[in-house]
């Protein structure tokens, strides 16, 4: 339950703050937006990075840093990753498909490392998570 509160918490941050932002800065909400889309565009591209996203938003590395650290208070590393981990937390919830395929299909370069940062992020393994959650594994 622990686990479902922080995934529910963090999923409805980002959605509040474009809906905030919609009130007070249009023009920022239309960033995220456009930033959100990029990356959602892109997750399964391992090599797709804050450089990559840089080029595509034509925004200079500090310029996209200070912009996203300002309404996001993450680095576009970090939310990056993060969406790669949304996504992979969907996938064990609704589809089954195995650890490692998931691992590819949200841009991650090796099991391990998908693995790790997952139970760093959630506090929970990527397959005790769907354990949890009641769906069955193909591993």
């Amino acid at each position: 339950k622990e686990v479902q509160k922080r995934f529910t918490s963090h999923f409805t941050k980002t959605e509040k703050l474009i809906a905030t932002l919609e009130q007070s800065q249009p023009q920022e909400a239309a960033f995220m937006q456009k930033v959100n889309a990029l990356i959602k565009v892109h997750l399964t591209d391992e090599s797709f990075d804050t450089n990559a996203l840089c080029k595509a938003m034509s925004l200079s590395r500090t310029q996209l840093f200070r912009r996203i650290k300002s309404l996001v208070q993450q680095a576009p590393a970090n939310l990056i990753k993060s969406m790669r981990l949304q996504k992979a937390k969907e996938l064990l919830e609704t589809t089954d498909c195995t650890i490692s395929e998931i691992t590819y299909k949200t841009g991650f370069q090796s099991i391990s490392h998908f693995t790790k940062i997952f139970k760093k992020q959630y506090g929970i393994p990527p397959s005790l998570y769907r354990q949890t959650n009641g769906n069955a594994t193909n591993e």
